[in-house]
């Protein structure tokens, strides 16, 4: 099938000691016996023959590559962010634990001791961490195993993935604390710097604008994967492969699955709709090569069986009766009606002649654009796909009809399909991605939350006698909100807006493997950003709220 259709691949298994390049060398050599290469490039090919390993052929993917460049950035958010909330926890308890450090050293502790201190104090608390995820790996085992696509969850519990964060975490807190001067201390904890807060505030507030926009672009382009019009209705369809079929075998498997109650519609065709279908070199009057059309065939009554619209003409009858989509016309070039013309063969042989035209229909997945289709009427088909629409498709009658399929053709191994299934699992990747983001969002949420109500919370102990005085001024509720929030809020804008345009660059990348996919409009990331917005504000409202109200006195007295 070189010659025209462009649907097969070959496999070769090579002896031992003989490798790839050296079959690469020899092929050049060997490609005019087998295939007529002037004839190719005078169709406009230039034909290339190589073999190259299985593993590579994965692994250097442009999808794949684009993958593991968008799941390692997830990561590395999503790692990084964990690793500035605890280190901005660390820091704003600077002041408090400043005291500390200078007794210690005070009492004959070196900078070493106070570091090797702060790291055993992390040791410590990332066991607990890790007694925690062990407990909720296995708590959602199943759920992970399958998000994750790993054999066992002992693969994500390794020293390759936890020395990263372990050290992320440990060294800035053990290096910062270390190296304060012992007359520097009280200094330090009263200074009000905030630099370093607010740095790595800016880091987390950045992150959740970036996951979160992230999210809601693939929850919309997978909403749209399951809910597009596909040209055709899959609800309650299913389909078997069958072999050795004639016109006998096919009116009596028809008959006995039109007694079924349940069974509304049958049909036949040459393959099944997800496949893909053969090629069909197309040629214009000179036989110059067009394009490659997707040709299969059909019976007469397979188009009204998936419902698929015929926008004009007639449906297929029987031999010689041909249909074609719209994408087909249009790549044709006519201008005219397309009812009537002929279709020929690569050899110049009648192949029929057209009848009608239907609707676009997807023939694989929405990660191939759509394409020019061909069908051929046809009743006889010694390899065929028998499909069949039910009213309901529930266990019992998917049962009865694979005992029905195996008793009409007992020496075949045979069995339904059920459509819905089969288009679902197209996109188990993109399901996966979905369900990686959606946790990595609320993951990072709960922790620049912890690290913003952290910094809130260290913020209004240093400033409470600021906030008393300015009460006892006149300032209200209102304006002491103002001023918790306006320092958070300024820190928040840019970072979120950097965030939201990491996150339409990655958007985009991902965007790519898709034929049909989501516009990635101005809206999408306004309203983000707006509603991250909106959350960090609250969460300062929430958490400000009882000290804007309270008595200016008490907080004086405390003082």
């Amino acid at each position: 099938g070189w010659g025209a259709d462009d649907s097969y691949l070959g496999y070769i298994r090579l002896k031992p000691g003989v490798f790839p390049e050296q079959i690469n060398q020899k092929i050049p050599a060997l490609l005019p016996k087998y295939i007529d290469v002037e004839r190719e490039r005078k169709q406009g090919f230039d034909m290339e023959l190589y073999i190259k390993p299985v593993s590579e052929i994965y692994t250097q993917s442009t999808e794949v590559k684009r993958m593991v460049v968008i799941m390692s950035v997830l990561a590395f958010a999503l790692l990084f962010v964990a690793a500035m909330n605890y280190i901005l926890n660390s820091v704003s308890s600077l002041p408090i634990r400043a005291r500390s450090v200078g007794v210690h050293k005070c009492n004959g502790a070196s900078s070493k001791d106070i570091f090797n201190m702060f790291l055993f104090e992390t040791a410590a608390l990332f066991v607990v961490a890790l007694v925690c995820m062990a407990l909720l790996l296995f708590a959602f085992r199943e759920y992970v195993a399958d998000m994750a696509a790993v054999p066992t969850l002992g693969t994500l519990l390794n020293a390759q993935t936890i020395w990263l964060p372990a050290i992320m975490s440990a060294l800035l807190p053990a290096r910062l604390f270390s190296v304060i001067p012992v007359t520097q201390v009280f200094r330090v904890s009263t200074s009000g710097k905030q630099g370093w807060k607010r740095s790595l505030l800016f880091i987390q507030f950045g992150g959740i604008a970036f996951v979160i926009t992230l999210l809601v672009i693939v929850l919309l382009q997978y909403d749209r994967l399951m809910n597009n019009d596909l040209g055709y209705d899959p609800e309650n369809i299913v389909y078997a492969p069958l072999n050795n079929m004639d016109d006998q075998k096919a009116a009596k498997l028809t008959a006995e699955f039109k007694k079924l109650p349940y069974v509304t519609a049958t049909g036949l065709s040459s393959m099944d709709i997800l496949s893909g279908y053969g090629g069909f070199p197309i040629l214009d009057n000179e036989k110059n090569w067009l394009f490659t059309a997707r040709q299969v065939n059909y019976d007469a009554d397979y188009l009204s069986l998936m419902k698929i619209p015929l926008l004009e003409g007639q449906p297929l009858k029987g031999d010689g009766d041909i249909l074609v989509n719209e994408s087909f016309v249009s790549k044709r070039g006519w201008t005219d009606a397309a009812i009537g013309k002929y279709i020929y063969d690569d050899e110049g042989n009648l192949k029929g002649k057209i009848v009608g035209v239907t609707r676009d229909f997807m023939v694989n997945s929405f990660f191939t654009p759509q394409l020019p289709v061909i069908m051929f009427g046809s009743d006889r088909m010694s390899y065929c796909n028998f499909t069949v629409r039910v009213s309901e498709l529930t266990p019992e009658y998917l049962r009865e009809m694979n005992d029905k399929i195996a008793e009409l053709f007992p020496n075949e191994d045979v069995g339904f399909t059920v459509l819905k299934t089969i288009i679902e699992s197209q996109y188990e990747g993109t399901r996966h991605f979905r369900d990686g983001v959606f946790v990595a969002s609320i993951a990072i949420l709960l922790i620049t939350l912890m690290g913003l109500l952290g910094y809130i919370t260290d913020e209004m102990h240093r400033r409470s006698k600021e906030i008393a005085i300015r009460k006892v001024n006149g300032a209200t509720a209102p304006n002491i909100l103002r001023l918790l929030s306006k320092d958070v809020l300024i820190t928040a804008f840019p970072a979120i807006l950097l965030g939201v345009i990491a996150s339409r660059v990655v958007g985009e990348s991902w965007l790519r493997q898709f034929a049909d996919k989501i516009p990635l409009t101005v809206f999408i990331f306004i309203s983000t950003a707006l509603l991250v917005l909106a959350i960090i504000w609250g969460c300062v409202i929430l958490k400000s709220w009882n000290i804007a109200n309270e008595n200016p006195v008490r907080s004086i007295k405390n003082e």
